[in-house]
């Protein structure tokens, strides 16, 4: 591993975000790969979607409304539908007031008496802003905003972290720059709660610390080891079913503009220890091979376990990585050209690029207490451990992720191209970084 050994140097100034020219080619398809593997749908030339240059910031208005338990927050956002959640105290019914301004206009909601209400809003216009707000037994919240996700094929901007647990305010600063970054929705790799069966966690780690963003901002994630597959994970989350596995909701995938996603429960993957497929390696090959996948400019897979990771609690080096996801997974993902796979579980930031040409990132600096780098991978060119969030940028012809500090500031990216998979355009860090340390804060190994 490189490690660049000199002095750590802050931007002067919040970095909301890479800006560059995508230069969106009419005629094109969907998918830039030039030698992507055969599928059998994919689309038709007329079918194309001719990608628009640049990404547009959207407006953030970030205030806590703390009207109700949890929320509102914004789940599922698709190009005419969105999913809109909150938590009472007491059960009652729920209605969702939404519109172009702030007239409203248009109501959904239900009768039945619950605490955790799920509304799902259809018949929207892509790539618009809406108000809304949220009622339950005669109580409205403050008005707030969600914009619906852009047509296929469109660039956009999202924003990554991992590992926030136990770290709530640490989170919150972290969460305060990626609201700088004005992303168009957000990505979870897990560990979001210290013990996900602890259901006053929720609040007081993730959707409390997150309540303002997550009123205007959708959240997907993966699931972690600490969340525990409690409950109170899938009653809280909405996510697309997985209808042939069991924990669907911590098994599936969507697209966005010009994305393919895939997220993986990473705590149910065991294979190739044992040549045998199971329902999980089954959907898993159907999914890095899908029209859905292979038809798009660029794939994205997050999980909870990196493939390889340079850190552990007090630089005891009793972790490495998980040998499923770098024996079994990560190939996989490589033979169908995935561009990156994101994790998190070692707190800190790794980057690095397989030889199949497929970047990796671990993005577990989200809050939880820092780790100790102790060893090398000769494929990881960039180890840091400092509290963080990754922004991605998904244009035209290239993908550029940004790694920042909670302050904005930028200290390390990686620009890939869209015409030849694996191609490095541009790469940081900003400046030499000091070399790991053993972190005399670390956390216990009992603790991870």
């Amino acid at each position: 591993m490189q490690v660049n050994n000199n002095i750590r140097i802050l931007l002067p100034f919040l970095v909301i975000g890479l800006l560059f020219g995508c230069g969106g080619s009419g005629g094109s398809t969907p998918d830039g790969d030039t030698d992507a593997p055969d599928q059998e749908e994919t689309l038709d030339q007329e079918e194309a979607v001719q990608c628009i240059s640049g990404v547009a910031a959207r407006p953030l208005p970030v205030a806590a409304d703390e009207t109700f338990d949890l929320g509102p927050y914004l789940m599922q956002p698709k190009p005419d539908s969105i999913v809109v959640m909150w938590r009472t105290l007491e059960a009652a019914d729920g209605l969702v007031e939404y519109g172009l301004d702030e007239a409203l206009g248009s109501s959904t909601g239900h009768q039945d008496s619950l605490l955790i209400h799920e509304v799902t809003l259809t018949g929207l216009t892509p790539d618009t802003r809406y108000f809304y707000r949220v009622a339950s037994a005669g109580v409205t919240s403050a008005m707030h905003h969600f914009h619906t996700a852009p047509e296929a094929g469109q660039p956009f901007r999202i924003a990554a972290w991992g590992d926030n647990q136990n770290g709530p305010d640490v989170f919150a600063t972290v969460l305060q720059g990626i609201a700088g970054a004005h992303p168009y929705f957000l990505l979870g790799v897990g560990d979001h709660v210290q013990d996900g069966k602890d259901a006053e966690l929720w609040k007081t780690q993730l959707f409390g610390p997150a309540r303002a963003l997550f009123h205007e901002v959708a959240f997907y994630a993966a699931i972690g080891n600490h969340e525990k597959n409690a409950s109170h994970l899938y009653d809280l989350y909405s996510y697309p079913h997985t209808d042939d596995i069991d924990n669907h909701e911590s098994f599936y995938s969507f697209t966005y503009g010009n994305a393919f996603f895939l997220v993986i429960n990473t705590n149910l993957i065991f294979f190739p220890v044992v040549d045998y497929e199971t329902e999980i390696s089954t959907w898993l090959r159907e999914q890095v091979a899908s029209p859905e996948a292979q038809n798009a400019t660029w794939r994205i897979a997050l999980a909870h376990e990196p493939g390889y990771a340079e850190a552990w609690g007090d630089g005891s080096c009793t972790y490495e990585g998980y040998l499923p996801v770098r024996e079994f997974l990560m190939p996989l993902l490589e033979e169908h050209h995935f561009h990156a796979y994101l994790s998190g579980h070692t707190h800190g930031y790794e980057r690095g690029m397989t030889g199949g040409g497929m970047a990796y990132f671990v993005t577990g600096g989200g809050g939880g207490g820092l780790d100790a780098w102790c060893l090398d991978w000769p494929t990881t060119t960039v180890a840091h451990y400092e509290h963080h969030f990754l922004s991605m940028e998904f244009g035209c012809d290239q993908l550029a992720i940004e790694a920042l500090y909670p302050d904005g500031a930028r200290f390390d990216w990686l620009t890939l191209s869209r015409s030849d998979y694996g191609q490095i355009v541009d790469q940081g860090p900003v400046a030499d970084l000091p070399p790991p340390v053993i972190n005399s804060d670390s956390p216990t190994l009992q603790d991870r």
